[in-house]
């Protein structure tokens, strides 16, 4: 299996290599007027960007929004690992054999990849981006701490944890198109650094503090409890991150 695993990048390679272009004018496939179009768009883009700035380190550092997508990012992860580690639990001990047991795991995440597309779909058409943020985390808090409440019906849990686990992940895209779209463009690298650099200490925090509260209560009830409103802290974090000035289309 892991040498099957090794090989996926090496059969990829050549389909990149020979199928993905840099720049629209490289690609055979597309029209000449989908072509000209498409460079326009793109040198006026870049014509509208702000010119860059010279600021200082500590300006920088400074600037209000880090460490509030710091904490969100933290959370974020805290929810997403914790809750990917320790989802199997809650399937272990209800009789199914191999194979349901891998549909079971395998339904939040196909529910995952959908809500994904749609929240970073409809983010992009309505040029909106914290409200997109905050719907997901939101959805993921309140079913996740729902999914506790009524773990004693096992199907009606399921379902919510399959709500509740997409959320960190929807967030993502439209998360991260937020620096991009509000930060001077000299400051945007420093800060994305510092947002992932601390806030993915988050991917640790969640499976140990989900871990060491299992074990203390036996259950994930509690754990879960608290990831989840974790969540709903996200969702107001989330109304505190800047809002676009501009947007580019």
């Amino acid at each position: 299996m892991l040498i099957l695993e090794g090989i996926l990048p090496f059969i990829w390679l050549p389909i990149w290599w020979f199928c993905i272009r840099d720049h629209p004018r490289q690609a055979k496939w597309i029209s000449t007027g989908e072509l000209e179009q498409l460079e326009t768009t793109l040198h006026r883009e870049q014509a509208e960007l702000e010119p860059p700035q010279t600021i200082s380190w500590l300006e920088r550092f400074r600037h209000p929004s880090i460490l509030v997508m710091i904490a969100l990012y933290f959370l974020h992860n805290c929810a997403a690992y914790g809750c990917m580690t320790f989802f199997t639990d809650g399937l272990k001990g209800q009789g199914f054999s191999a194979l349901q047991y891998g549909f079971l795991f395998a339904v939040p995440y196909a529910v995952t990849a959908v809500i994904m597309i749609l929240n970073s779909w409809h983010s992009d058409k309505t040029h909106e981006r914290r409200g997109h943020v905050a719907a997901v985390y939101f959805l993921s808090g309140t079913s996740l701490i729902l999914s506790v409440l009524f773990r004693q019906h096992f199907w009606i849990s399921y379902a919510l944890m399959c709500l509740a686990i997409p959320g960190p992940f929807a967030a993502m895209a439209p998360f991260w198109a937020i620096p991009s779209e509000t930060l001077p463009r000299a400051a945007m690298g420093i800060v994305m650094g510092l947002v992932n650099a601390f806030g993915n200490l988050g991917g640790f925090a969640g499976p140990y503090i989900v871990g060491a509260l299992s074990n203390e209560y036996h259950s994930t009830a509690t754990a879960f409890s608290v990831i989840g409103a974790g969540m709903l802290g996200c969702t107001a974090l989330a109304f505190l991150l800047p809002r676009a000035k501009q947007q580019i289309y």
